[in-house]
């Protein structure tokens, strides 16, 4: 009797260690795709912080002028405003759009880890 089903054992164990390779195949795969979306995540980061430096910069840079500069042309003061203004905004839609890119992550990240 064991003679018989020893093939049929040896069957359900190939099987098993098959589909044992699969899923370890699967999860390297899941491990290198996590790994990739952490370096872009941290890459988009560091991109996103130099950004918001160069643009604080940029507004100290035109607040020190209008402080040193005894500007009294209405004109000019008014494209200085506008300007802060528009670099304000750029620092909003880069917060925004750091927060967009995030967001499905972490969901993608929590749903990977289930």
């Amino acid at each position: 009797a064991d003679s018989i089903s020893a093939p049929a054992d040896d069957a359900k164990l190939e099987n098993y260690e098959a589909r044992v390779r699969d899923l370890q195949r699967k999860l390297r795969v899941q491990d290198e795709e996590l790994c990739r979306s952490q370096a872009f995540a941290a890459k988009s980061q560091q991109v996103n912080d130099c950004l918001n430096t160069l643009l604080v910069l940029e507004s100290e840079q035109t607040n020190l002028y209008e402080m040193t500069c005894d500007i009294q042309d209405e004109r000019l003061l008014s494209q200085f405003d506008g300007k802060k203004r528009k670099a304000e905004d750029v620092i909003g839609r880069l917060n925004d759009i750091m927060s967009e890119e995030e967001r499905p992550s972490i969901a993608f990240l929590q749903g990977g880890m289930r």
